[in-house]
């Protein structure tokens, strides 16, 4: 029997939230690229208890919370701040089949915000710091009835750790565009079953017609061979096998068939160990093939291309937030909808702002065929003396500098850990095409390196060093904020970088009975959705001009509203759309093949 759930009060619910079933929440498989058959969901009602920090394991759980879902939301059923004096506890046992002989469970969360200790059986597993990335544990073979706890501990904004647009301690103004933190356990918790040798991370590079692919093993003996297949339509196309676990693998496909927005054709992959002749194990995956690039078009301006070809992105801001699950969407539905109505509505581009997704809405994003610029969440401190909202951002120095903050060795290691750790669990995706370091000046520090060390570390996609307001002058964009009037951008072109509009638009519409209760923000505000929607028509025909000017993408604020902010397209339960869905889709269609006929034919 399921233990006790209720949610608790939420102001604004959405369609998903009387869905959520507390013995089948986010049932699904949580990591597509890397997928064995035998695992087991671990999502469900935990006992719950919230002590003081210093505080041991609790003699009593006297609460009830519901996994995966923050305890700041309503769907966790608690509803309440944790704060950095407080330690959250969770507790659950479970039952599962004995491991065959040479396997063993593993043991995943998808990502626990911040600082997770782990315990099976009463015995210690291990810790992890980082909000937002996978990690796993060995649980043995288990067999029968287990106990699960877990402890967790988050500064919240009191530390320098990346965490986003939460905030516990904000100004009026500031709170306008920060939102209600988020604290513990809020993706997937699982069990896998793996061989005592397998897979325990691949990197998938694909170049025009060949993927590259590298393997790291878990309990090597380093006689295993790697080797894969793969498969088109059910068919399969390309096979390889290496000499040896460490030596990169090459899958050379006939008759590629390249992954773009208009085709975003997915091969299957599936990749086995061998040894003396025998599958030692087995895994599938999934693969895109696409490059991207900075080049120049046919008038001699530099544009993104995207498989040798040039294309115009057009996307929108997404924050990530739901009214009822905060950090974690209610469901899968309601995870695939936001980029479903993206897709719908004419867009080709989603900028993931300052927050990191579980595995499954970058591969939602890599079948409907969405690009993505993904952010690297904020933390520590925000680069003083800079004003909120629109802002002159041709001066590329700030008032800081473009070296931005000084931050701690410690707080400098945690950020470049949790970067780290970003680009590895998301590098397979082929719908990621830019990664944005830092955004307006928040928590950032040595722009410059930090963009050399991305590109280092993942030299296959782009870089923005900066988005917005501190540009230390390197990466491959040159990307500037301006809300309104917009849309603008600089009057001399970049000799090196494409120009790219990061974020504009921010056109609010409050909904009566679709709003959260906190006073509304938007950089200018309508009193009807006629009016909202003859200024966007104003912007989007400027937005055309910036196109033939040589402007490459382009961000619209933004797809929800969020908290107090009400200039999404959508109100923040999914609830309204606040313009004409055919008007909107027809418009972007017209402005992307104006875009591309201009760029091809110059």
């Amino acid at each position: 029997m399921t233990p006790r759930w209720i949610a608790a009060p939420c102001p604004l619910p959405t369609r998903w939230t009387p869905d959520v079933d507390p013995a089948c929440v986010h049932p699904e498989h949580p990591r597509p690229q890397l997928v064995r058959p035998t695992w087991h969901c671990l999502n469900g009602v935990y006992e719950a208890a919230i002590r003081p920090a210093a505080e041991e394991r609790p003699a009593r759980f006297d609460e009830r919370i519901l996994v995966p879902f923050p305890v700041e939301s309503s769907l966790s059923g608690l509803g309440r701040e944790l704060t950095p004096a407080d330690r959250l506890w969770y507790r659950r046992t479970f039952s599962v089949p004995e491991a065959p002989t040479g396997h063993s469970w593993r043991l995943h969360f998808g990502a626990v915000d911040w600082r997770a200790e782990v315990w099976l059986d009463g015995r210690a597993l291990g810790d992890h710091e980082g909000g937002y990335d996978p990690f796993s544990f060995d649980a043995g073979r288990l067999g029968g009835e287990h106990e699960l706890v877990v402890a967790v501990w988050d500064p919240s904004d009191g530390g320098p750790q990346p965490r986003g647009k939460q905030a516990r301690h904000a100004s009026r103004l500031v709170r306008s565009i920060f939102y209600t933190p988020v604290s513990g356990i809020w993706q997937t918790v699982w069990l896998e079953q793996v061989p005592e040798t397998h897979l325990a991370a691949l990197r998938l590079a694909p170049d025009r017609d060949t993927l590259e692919i590298s393997a790291r093993l878990a309990q090597a003996r380093g006689d295993e061979r790697l080797r894969a297949v793969a498969s088109r339509d059910g068919r399969p196309v390309a096979e390889a096998v290496t000499e040896s676990p460490d030596t990169p693998l090459r899958l050379v496909i006939p008759d590629a068939r390249r992954w773009s927005p208009a085709d975003p054709f997915l091969y299957d992959l599936t990749l086995e160990i061998l040894r003396d002749g025998d599958v030692v194990d087995r895994a599938t995956s999934y693969f895109g093939l696409r490059d991207v690039a900075i080049r120049r078009d046919a008038r001699g301006l530099l544009r993104v291309f995207l498989n040798d070809e040039p294309i115009f992105l057009h996307g929108l801001l997404d924050q990530g937030y739901w009214p009822d699950g905060l950090y974690t969407a209610p469901s899968d539905a309601a995870l695939r909808f936001d980029l479903e109505q993206t897709k719908r509505l004419g867009f080709n581009l989603v900028r993931k702002h300052v927050k990191i997704e579980p595995a499954r809405w970058y591969w939602h994003c890599d079948r409907l065929g969405l690009l993505v610029f993904q952010d690297m969440p904020n933390g520590d401190r925000m680069t003083r003396g800079v004003p909120l909202g629109s802002l002159g951002p041709f001066d590329p120095t700030c008032w800081l500098g473009a070296r931005g903050i000084r931050r701690t060795p410690a707080s400098i290691a945690c950020y470049e850990r949790e970067l780290d750790a970003m680009l590895g669990a998301l590098a397979n995706h082929p719908s990621i095409v830019l990664w944005v370091p830092f955004n307006e000046g928040w928590g950032q520090f040595a722009a410059a390196r930090i963009a050399e060390r991305v590109r280092a570390l993942d030299p296959t996609r782009l870089v923005d060093a900066a988005s917005g307001w501190c540009d230390p002058g390197n990466g491959d964009v040159r990307d500037v904020h301006v809300y309104y009037p917009g849309p603008r951008m600089p009057s001399r072109r970049d000799p090196t970088r494409a120009e790219v509009l990061g974020e504009w638009g921010g056109l609010g519409l409050t909904v009566d009975g679709h709003r959260w209760p906190r006073r509304p923000f938007a950089y200018r505000k309508f009193a009807t959705s006629k009016q909202l929607q003859e200024r966007t028509g104003v912007q989007l025909d400027a937005l055309e001009e910036l196109v033939r000017r040589g402007l490459a993408a382009a961000v619209w604020t933004q797809t929800t509203d969020v908290e107090g902010e009400v200039n999404g397209l959508f109100t923040y339960d999914r609830a309204v759309l606040k313009l004409d869905a055919a008007w909107l889709a027809d418009r972007n269609r017209r402005l992307l093949e104006a875009a591309s006929a201009g760029m091809r034919d110059g």
